[in-house]
């Protein structure tokens, strides 16, 4: 985990924090409405949309960006999942679908009742199925 410290204009959005000054550019800016999905990232484990989060609001806070999920050597397994099921669409929406299921799982292993429509993210990873459920990507 990398920990950045950064002087920013309090009006600059979470999203362009982090793909123009850290050059994290797999959090995608797609709606500017919180619409579609694009610019999620996790912040203190949750998921965000960060095109309505202001920068400056994650000081002191944890935020993982689709980047953060892999480690040098190999992906996450949620990212080996989408790969192994051809689940990437287009692509643009994918890193905030993958950042959105990993909060799943950490916060339930196993869902499933209430959340069973989404409970088949587990491994394997049946994105034909999750792509069913993917609504609001206005980029695909």
């Amino acid at each position: 985990m990398e920990e950045h410290t950064l002087d920013v204009e309090p009006r600059l959005l979470l999203a362009h924090l982090v793909r123009q000054a850290l050059g994290l550019t797999g959090t995608h800016l797609g709606c500017d409405t919180t619409n579609c999905g694009a610019c999620t990232v996790l912040f203190d484990g949750s998921p965000v949309k960060s095109c309505t989060m202001f920068a400056v609001q994650a000081d002191g806070h944890e935020v993982t960006t689709v980047e953060g999920l892999a480690s040098a050597s190999e992906l996450d397994p949620i990212q080996e999942g989408f790969k192994d099921e051809h689940g990437l669409q287009c692509g643009f929406c994918t890193p905030g679908m993958m950042l959105s299921a990993k909060a799943l799982l950490d916060e339930n292993p196993d869902p499933t009742g209430g959340r069973g429509s989404v409970g088949f993210v587990r491994q394997p990873l049946s994105m034909h199925r999750l792509s069913e459920h993917c609504q609001g990507c206005t980029s695909c």
